[in-house]
């Protein structure tokens, strides 16, 4: 196969470039991990795109918004750096490098993560 994997391999990821190292950060696409965070990210989604519109009027800041933006902020600020260790599929099998899940990244979401964190 193109991937370097003999025949009787049935792991579906990839080799990592230092497995010691990273092995320990990086997130199963397919895992209960990052279903938790995309649900919660799905929540906040949500209420950015409600409540982000509201603000070019005069809306009453409580301390419920005041949170709310504190709690987005550094959701989404977390949210970037787990993206550098998020594995994706390619093919059938997990792609765990982190050379290539960071460059995926640097060349999809990121720019537009960068772009939604400094409104």
């Amino acid at each position: 196969s193109s991937h370097g994997s003999s025949g009787t391999n049935t792991s579906k990821s990839r080799a990592f470039e230092n497995p010691g190292a990273w092995r320990k950060f990086f997130l199963d696409p397919d895992g209960w991990g990052c279903l938790f965070w995309d649900m919660v990210a799905g929540v906040l989604l949500f209420y950015d795109v409600i409540v982000l519109p509201l603000q070019a009027f005069s809306i009453t800041k409580t301390d419920f918004f005041a949170a709310m933006y504190v709690i987005t902020t550094v959701f989404w600020s977390v949210d970037m750096a787990i993206n550098f260790c998020r594995g994706f599929e390619v093919d059938g099998l997990v792609e765990r490098s982190l050379r290539r899940v960071s460059w995926r990244y640097l060349m999809t979401w990121l720019p537009l993560d960068l772009c939604v964190l400094s409104c």
